[in-house]
């Protein structure tokens, strides 16, 4: 959940600053060099989140931001021996801290004045 602050953001739709709320919900396993991390079970999440968009075009807006919050769940460590997976440790991890960083390219389509993103009135 978002909400947009000030000035810009009356003028332009998803415009300006922004705070949110955030949860989150996932599962994950990665493996490089050799190693290799799991969640077997779901890993949570929740924190708040703040960003600022700015126009780029008539019809398109870059958003960047920054998440923080908590994240908990369990961890088990491998490893990739002889075409298995080696379980090298088990552990419930606990995070807070800096959750996510956000680069997005926001698009409003349409033509004329159908899904403008100025709240401004147009005559078609």
């Amino acid at each position: 959940m978002r909400i947009w602050l000030g000035e810009k953001a009356s003028k332009r739709a998803l415009t300006g600053h922004r705070l949110g709320i955030y949860g989150s919900a996932l599962d994950y396993d990665f493996e490089f060099g050799g190693r290799g991390w799991q969640s077997p079970k779901t890993t949570y999440g929740v924190g708040i989140s703040y960003g600022y968009s700015f126009r780029i075009s008539d019809r398109l807006n870059l958003d960047l931001g920054l998440k923080a919050g908590y994240s908990a769940g369990r961890l088990i460590k491998y490893k990739p021996q002889c075409d298995r997976y080696v379980c090298t440790g088990s552990s419930f991890k606990r995070y807070f801290g800096l959750t996510g960083l956000e680069v997005t390219l926001v698009w409003f389509p349409g033509r004329g004045s159908k899904n403008h993103p100025d709240f401004l009135t147009y005559d078609e």
